[in-house]
């Protein structure tokens, strides 16, 4: 019995995987950004409702541009490293 368990949560935990091909898209699901961005799906649903990601909607269909989701991280610079 608790190996079927630990089989079951095994196989939902691997459907879990980032999808690698939302990476090479220019549009995206606010599914595929959560995953993209590593945070929850409920974190891209309320930044959409407060207005800081921008979306397109396309019928039902609720699209990001990954250039949007980008631009929000250009203030970010790599930090120098000072030389001795």
């Amino acid at each position: 019995m608790r190996q079927k368990k630990m089989a079951l949560s095994n196989q939902e935990t691997s459907q879990c995987k980032p999808d690698r091909k939302a990476r090479d898209k220019d549009f995206m699901t606010p599914t595929e950004t959560a995953q993209y961005l590593g945070v929850c799906r409920t974190y891209i649903y309320d930044s959409i409702n407060r207005g800081k990601i921008k979306v397109t909607r396309i019928g039902r269909k609720t699209l990001i541009s990954k250039a949007d989701i980008q631009a929000m991280f250009n203030f970010l610079t790599p930090k120098e490293t000072e030389l001795s």
